[in-house]
């Protein structure tokens, strides 16, 4: 939500998209972590890399989550 609200404020000619390095998949996780601790990037919520610790939903979020776990159980 963020960079969405970032991206309104100031254009999207004001952020670009850039491939920092290919690697093996088997590596991901590691160079994500290695580029995470050395850019330091604003928009990142999470600090580890492939971790969804410290990530909350929103509280609009979880309302359709709920909605839709009940659809199921129907």
């Amino acid at each position: 939500m963020a960079i969405y609200q970032a991206i309104n404020k100031y254009g999207m000619q004001e952020f670009k998209l850039e491939i920092l390095e290919y690697c093996d998949k088997t590596v991901t996780i590691e160079r994500e972590q290695f580029y995470l601790d050395k850019l330091k990037p604003e928009y990142n919520l999470l600090k580890k890399a492939g971790s969804v610790f410290g990530f909350r939903h929103t509280l609009l979020s979880r309302k359709k989550m709920s909605e839709v776990a009940l659809g199921r159980l129907i």
